[in-house]
This record gives C-alpha cells, sequence and structure tokens, in this order.
C-alpha cells in the first residue's frame, strides 16, 4: 500500500510539472504587461541623461584591510593590501 502510494504521488508530481511547464512555454509569447494594450508603441527610446549613470559603486568601508585609525585618502595600515592597487 505504501509503495502505491509513494507512485501515485510521483505520477501526481510529474503531471502537475508537465501542465506547469506547458502553461510556462505557451505563455511566452503573450504580452500582459498591461500599460499601451492595442496603443501606439513609442518610436524613440529616452537617452541615459548625463547627471544618472547607468552604473553604482559600492563602498564598503571597515574591511579587514583597514584600521580603524587609518587615514582613508592615504592608508598605510596594511601595505601588501589588494584594495591599494584598485
Amino acid at each position: 500500500m505504501k509503495k502505491l502510494l509513494t507512485v501515485l504521488a510521483a505520477i501526481i508530481l510529474v503531471v502537475i510539472l508537465i501542465i506547469g511547464f506547458g502553461t510556462w512555454l505557451g505563455d511566452r509569447g503573450r504580452d500582459d504587461h498591461g500599460g499601451n494594450a492595442g496603443g501606439p508603441t513609442p518610436t524613440e527610446t529616452p537617452e541615459q541623461p548625463a547627471s544618472c549613470p547607468a552604473y553604482e559603486v559600492a563602498a564598503a568601508p571597515g574591511t579587514w584591510e583597514s584600521n580603524a585609525d587609518d587615514d582613508p585618502f592615504n592608508p598605510t595600515a596594511n601595505p601588501n593590501s589588494l584594495l591599494l592597487n584598485v
């Protein structure tokens, strides 16, 4: 009985996966994002302004290569630090 329940659960799981995969593949070509439904599409995309760069800098102070009383603009706590080459 236990083996039969395991096989049935596996079959149900496979059927659910196949249905989900088929639904996912069927919806790929559809554009259901709302917005401009049936309206004209914009012909020109706006350019990225110079005041808003397309990248960010993540500065993480207090790494193991720093020291609490070290000068942040001229660090000398660890002369073999990899961050000194950046």
